[in-house]
Formats: C-alpha cells, structure tokens, sequence
C-alpha cells in the first residue's frame, strides 16, 4: 500500500499553481493545525454536557462535583470576569467574578444549590456594604455647665459672668500695679532713701492677685 510522508508541513499556499507547489505545501487546508509544523487534524466536537441556559453563552466556568470529580459548567450571557480564589483540591471551590451586575463571590455550594443553569439565582454573596435604608437623624440635647466657683452657677451664661467679672478684676488690679510702680519710680528720684523696691512691688501684686 502506497503512503505519502510530508517530512515538514508548510501549510496552505493557495496563490501557487499545484503543478509548482514546494513539498510539504498545500492549496487547501482544511481542519488542521498550521503553527507547528506538523499535520495535526483538530479533534470533532462533541457536546460533552449542556448548560441548560438558552441564549448566546458569552462565559463558561468549570467546577469539579466534589463527590463524583465530573465538570459543572457554569454559563453567563454577558463577557464574565472570574478569579479563583480556592486551591484546585479545594471542595469550597471559592471564586469572585464581575461582569454579571456587582462584584460577587461564591463557591460549589452556593453556586449549585438548586437546578441549572448554573450559577443558581442567588446562588451568589454581593461583596461591599449595603446602603443604608434610612436617613440619619441628628437630635441637639441641652446641657448644664457645673462648676465649683461660688455663684450662681446653674446655666453656662452666669458662669460666664462670673468668669469675666474675676478677668476685669484681674485686669484693673495689674493695671494699678502699673501705676504704682511708676509713681515709685518718680518718688525715688525726688526723694533718695525711699526704701521700697521693685522685688516689694512684685511681692505685694502677688499677694492681691484676685486669682
């Protein structure tokens, strides 16, 4: 029985007569692999499984039944993003995806929890926080100023009375020290001896500070 051996495949070459084709070069390729060099048919398909999802499948996703190691195969109608999160030995089988709605996670469980098509409605966690259903309300609560000055001191106004009474005694104190210690110093120039001195005055605005 005759055979032909094609030591290196070329590929098509339809612009080239067939009288003047090189070796390992065809018109026609028809059903094989052309990147390699060699002349590999591709396999007839074969429909292995359904998804049970009617409309044009964008997204196929594959988990392994975790008691009988078959492939579930879960389908998207949209361009689906996935990424696995499980290790492949993993019976959680864990993975988030987006491109169907929000950012979801799930796993085999969730997923499959019911009939196909899979993923299951609900079959899912949305990731994030949920937003609030209610708007927040803010309440303004009085209040009572206590403190420990004698007075009358039940509302924030009369301690605030009493504070700025205490800060202009203080101030028209310090303002007559002032002046003391300028007449002093007049006296001491007209009258040589005065004794009184400035460490006295500061003594004595210390001993009178109203606080």
């Amino acid at each position: 029985m005759a055979s032909v051996k094609l030591i290196k495949f070329l590929g098509e070459a339809p612009k080239i007569s067939s009288e003047l084709l090189p070796d390992g070069a065809a018109q026609t390729a028809f059903n094989v692999k052309l990147y390699s060099g060699d002349l590999l048919p591709y396999r007839t398909p074969v429909i292995v499984d359904s998804t049970e999802r009617t409309g044009t499948i964008k997204t196929l996703h594959a988990l392994k039944n975790p008691s009988t190691n078959v492939n579930v195969w879960l389908s998207w109608l949209t361009e689906v993003d996935i990424a696995t999160a499980s290790d492949s030995g993993d019976d959680e089988q864990r993975f988030y995806y987006t491109g169907d709605g929000v950012p979801k996670v799930s796993n085999y469980e969730l997923a499959t929890n019911g009939s196909e098509p899979y993923p299951v409605t609900n079959g899912y966690y949305e990731l994030g926080l949920p937003l609030p259903d209610t708007e927040p309300v803010n309440t303004a609560t009085s209040f009572t100023v206590v403190s420990n000055c004698e007075g009358d001191t039940t509302s924030s106004t009369s301690f605030f009375h009493l504070h700025n009474s205490f800060a202009k005694s203080s101030l028209t104190f310090i303002s007559a020290i002032s002046r003391l210690r300028s007449w002093i110093s007049v006296l001491r120039e007209i009258i040589p001896s005065l004794s009184l001195s400035n460490s006295a005055i500061t003594s004595l605005e210390y001993s009178f500070q109203p606080f």
